[in-house]
């Protein structure tokens, strides 16, 4: 029997990053995930990050075999809450068993008080199995490019417009 449930993040954390380097080395990309970030980020953080997981009894013991990961969003075209699903992992000898899916369903009814109209996520445009999980799901494919700064990146942004400021400042 397997249950899905919130995340205990403090006693959960090691396994969830254990599956979350395990996603990204199927992705083919460098996790740099640590344990003590996660909790920090769930407990703290802003937006704090939802977690679910999913468990099964494996050998007498519980073991985390699913995650998902979510934190809340506010689409201003349509004025409306939501959530963005950041990660949802399913160790491969338990999926097709509707593990994903009902990941996905507790973390949107997560907290009942604070609802979502919708939920987005981003993935891999090769991973056609990912793809037609989703759209099985009643998903709809958006045609975006997904954009982003790194660190460095970020950095270099705001020292490039300082200088730009200052250049407009001195003509």
């Amino acid at each position: 029997m397997i249950i899905i449930r919130d995340a205990n993040i403090e006693q959960d954390a090691h396994p969830i990053c254990k599956m979350l380097q395990a996603l990204a080395y199927e992705e083919s990309v460098r996790s740099f995930v640590r344990p003590e970030a996660l909790i920090e980020q769930t407990l703290r953080g802003t937006p704090r990050l939802k977690v679910a997981v999913a468990e099964a009894k494996e050998h007498g013991a519980h073991k985390v075999v699913g995650v998902a990961i979510a934190y809340r969003g506010f689409d201003v075209l349509s004025a409306t809450p939501g959530l963005h699903l950041s990660d949802i992992y399913v160790r491969p000898e338990y999926r097709k068993g509707g593990l994903a899916r009902r990941l996905i369903a507790h973390i949107v009814q997560m907290n009942p008080n604070d609802p979502c109209e919708w939920m987005s996520w981003t993935m891999l445009s090769e991973n056609k199995v990912a793809r037609g999980f989703y759209q099985h799901m009643g998903a709809t494919h958006l045609d975006v490019d997904f954009m982003a700064f790194g660190a460095s990146d970020l950095t270099a942004l705001i020292r490039n417009t300082e200088q730009h400021q200052q250049t407009y400042a001195e003509e």
